[in-house]
């Protein structure tokens, strides 16, 4: 499944009669340009441990765990997290939290840890990087949030909305 391809796209959404949520501020990153940028920008070694906040259907996600790193789904909308499953079944080396990143304590990682779907992870990570396609609306405050922990992560690769990074 191409999920850059918009009919690809559609088609699955429908399948869920989900859409992206506009109050969550989603959107779908259809640039398999961009993709690979964001991936090769975050020089990802097998040993890493990556979190990726807003995966939504799982494009930049899937190509995240190509590199065999360990990654960390964090997704909002339990309807996407019906169609992640779907997505990313055939990766391992996933795992799907549902949960809103700004209620996470960022300092403490292992208290995500409970509310993994055992996907093939295993130790909990001190150092991480973080490769994000932001939803709009939580940008702002995750950047500043991943700013100012004590346990900041070892690397940010992210893209946001044009006038989040206007603003920053």
């Amino acid at each position: 499944m191409d999920l850059t391809n918009r009919t690809e796209i559609k088609n699955l959404l429908e399948k869920y009669s989900a859409k992206p949520e506009k109050y969550l501020g989603q959107h779908f990153l259809l640039s398999k340009r961009a993709l690979r940028q964001m991936v090769e920008t975050a020089e990802i070694k097998k040993s890493d441990t990556i979190i990726e906040t807003g995966p939504g259907l799982g494009v930049l996600t899937r190509e995240l765990a190509k590199t065999g790193a360990q990654i960390i789904a964090i997704e909002k909308d339990v309807l996407m997290i019906s169609i992640l499953k779907e997505t990313l079944a055939d990766h391992k080396n996933i795992s799907i939290i549902q949960a809103d990143a700004r209620k996470i304590n960022w300092n403490d990682l292992s208290t995500i840890y409970p509310h993994t779907h055992d996907m093939g992870v295993g130790a909990r990570p001190q150092n991480y990087k973080i490769v994000a396609n932001l939803p709009y609306n939580i940008a702002n405050f995750l950047i500043r949030s991943w700013l100012e922990v004590k346990n900041r992560p070892e690397k940010m690769v992210i893209m946001v909305q044009k006038e989040v990074a206007r603003r920053i």
